[in-house]
C-alpha cells in the first residue's frame, strides 16, 4: 500500500512540475515577445510562421501544417486567413494542380518569424541554464518516452 501511495505522489509530483514548467516557460516566452513589440495573437501563431521559415527551400501547404501544429483543416484555415490578412504570408497558386497553395513568407512575415524565434530561443537557454549537456539529453530523453506515451494515450481516447 505505501509502494502504491509512493508511486501515486510521484507521479502526481511529475504531472505537477510538468504542467508548471510549461507554465513559466510561455510566461517567459510572452514576456519576451512583447518587449519585442509582438502582440499576443501573432504569437500563437509562431509555430506556424517558424515551420515556414525553417522550410522556405519546400513546398508547404495546409495540409503540411494541419500535420505540424495538430490542429484541423478548418483551424489552420482560418490562422492562414488571418495571417494573410496581416500580410505574413502568401498562398501562391501551384502549376500542377489548381486547387493546392502554397504557403510562403511574406518578407514581413519573415521579419515576425524571426523576432519570435530569438524570443523563444532566450526563454530556451533560461530553461536549461541549471542543467549541463548530459543532463540535458538525459531530460530530452525521458521527455521523449512521456510524449509517445502521451500520443498513444491520445490514439486511444479519440473515436
Amino acid at each position: 500500500m505505501d509502494k502504491e501511495i509512493n508511486s501515486l505522489n510521484t507521479q502526481m509530483q511529475i504531472s505537477g512540475l510538468l504542467h508548471a514548467v510549461n507554465y513559466r516557460w510561455l510566461r517567459i516566452v510572452t514576456s519576451g515577445q512583447e518587449k519585442a513589440g509582438i502582440d499576443r495573437e501573432t504569437m500563437v501563431y509562431g509555430r506556424i510562421l517558424g515551420h515556414l521559415h525553417y522550410n522556405q527551400d519546400k513546398n508547404v501547404y495546409q495540409k503540411d501544417l494541419e500535420k505540424v501544429v495538430g490542429l484541423t483543416k478548418s483551424a489552420i484555415s482560418t490562422i492562414l486567413t488571418r495571417l494573410e490578412t496581416r500580410g505574413y504570408i502568401e498562398r501562391q497558386s501551384v502549376d500542377q494542380d489548381a486547387r493546392l497553395k502554397r504557403i510562403v513568407l511574406t518578407p514581413e512575415g519573415e521579419q515576425i518569424s524571426v523576432s519570435l524565434q530569438q524570443a523563444m530561443e532566450a526563454a530556451d537557454e533560461q530553461l536549461v541554464r541549471g542543467l549541463n549537456n548530459e543532463e540535458q539529453q538525459e531530460l530530452l530523453r525521458l521527455l521523449r518516452i512521456i510524449d509517445e506515451t502521451m500520443k498513444e494515450m491520445e490514439g486511444e481516447t479519440r473515436p
